[in-house]
Order: structure tokens, then C-alpha cells, then sequence
């Protein structure tokens, strides 16, 4: 079903470029098949056709917050993978704004800098 409005979607941009509409349903069709930078940029392209189009623009921050949570979820799974007990150690509230490299262990000779800032409160 998602296939078939992929295709029905294209189809429309290729007979009717100038639609905005085409644009839309393109995009939306994309984000449900999980092509998410895919659907942004052709949010971007309809947008650019009818720059005041509330439900193209609503679906473009619907592909921000999907791109947002994937890095948030990516940077969870590394940070546990390179220190697993230190989300143990941080506030309910703290929020993680450094990576892991800067909570490893300096190297012997290495010269001490401090870290960059870790957590914002």
C-alpha cells in the first residue's frame, strides 16, 4: 500500500511539477517507507513552490524530530557502549552534551587539559 502511493505520488510530481500537493503526498509517502532526509528535501522543494503551505511545513518538522530522535537514540547506544555505568552516576536531570572520547581515561605523558564541558544542568 505505502509502494503503490510512493508511486502514485511520483507519478503526480512528473505530470503535474508546478503542484504542490504532488509534493506533499511525495513526502509523505517517503517518511512511511522510513526514507526520512528523502522526504525532507522534497518538503523543501514543495515549500519552495508555496512557501505558506501549513500542512507541508508541518510535515517538515515531522521529519526534524524523526531525524533528531534517531541521533538521540544512536548517541545513547555509544555513550553506554563506552561507559556503561556513567548514566548511574549523572542527576535525573543532567543532560549529556560531550562525547565519550571525553570521559576516556588521558594517556600517561599526555598533556592535561581539562575536559570540555560534560553536562548541562
Amino acid at each position: 500500500m505505502r509502494e503503490q502511493c510512493y508511486d502514485d505520488a511520483l507519478q503526480c510530481i512528473k505530470l503535474r511539477p508546478d503542484w504542490p500537493k504532488a509534493y506533499y503526498r511525495y513526502a509523505l509517502a517517503l517518511l512511511k517507507l522510513g526514507k526520512v532526509t528523502e522526504s525532507r528535501g522534497v518538503c523543501n522543494a514543495g515549500l519552495a513552490l508555496e512557501p505558506g503551505n501549513k500542512d507541508m511545513a508541518a510535515l517538515k518538522r515531522q521529519t526534524a524530530d524523526k531525524v533528531i530522535a534517531h541521533f538521540i537514540n544512536a548517541s545513547k547506544i555509544d555513550f553506554k557502549a563506552c561507559a556503561p555505568d556513567v548514566p548511574q552516576r549523572l542527576a535525573p536531570s543532567a543532560r549529556l552534551s560531550g562525547t565519550c572520547r571525553s570521559l576516556a581515561p588521558r594517556l600517561p605523558g599526555a598533556q592535561q587539559t581539562p575536559p570540555p564541558a560534560v553536562l548541562r544542568v
